[in-house]
Order: structure tokens, then sequence, then C-alpha cells
């Protein structure tokens, strides 16, 4: 009984990746993407680290993504 349950499942599971591959609809598109990095030391162990980056489509021109992102640094040592 086991042999048989453990063999649908394995022949389901073999077949469920080919239903999913045939569905897919793959649309390819140019992106630019630039950013601008920014580190700003406070002091000799701390400092302030400050991220912009943007993506854009280049036909037609439309903006896809715009990532703003800060943090802090300090280092625990010296090496």
């Amino acid at each position: 009984m086991k042999a048989i349950t453990y063999t649908s499942i394995f022949l389901l599971m073999s077949f469920l990746p080919q239903v999913s591959i045939a569905q897919k609809d793959v649309t390819h598109q140019q992106l630019i993407w630039y950013g601008y990095f920014l580190t700003l030391p406070i002091d000799e162990n701390w400092s302030v680290v400050a991220e912009v980056q943007e993506r854009h489509f280049i036909h037609p021109f439309a903006q896809h993504q715009l990532s703003l992102r800060t943090h802090v640094h300090r280092k625990l040592g010296h090496l």
C-alpha cells in the first residue's frame, strides 16, 4: 500500500513542473539602473550611509522603482 502511495506521489510531482512551464508568458524589457551612495562620517567609530537607487524602463521611458535606504555603521574595534 505504501509503495502505491509513494509511486502516485512521485508521478504527480513529476508532471506538475511540466504543466507550470507550459503556462509561462515571458516579457523581456530593458531597464536602466542608477544610484547615489553617500557615506557621512560622524566620528572615528560612527558613520551614516544613505543610498538612493532608481530604475527606469528604456522604451517607453517610465519609472519602474525608486529605492531609498539609510543606515548607521559602527566600528566594533581596531584590527
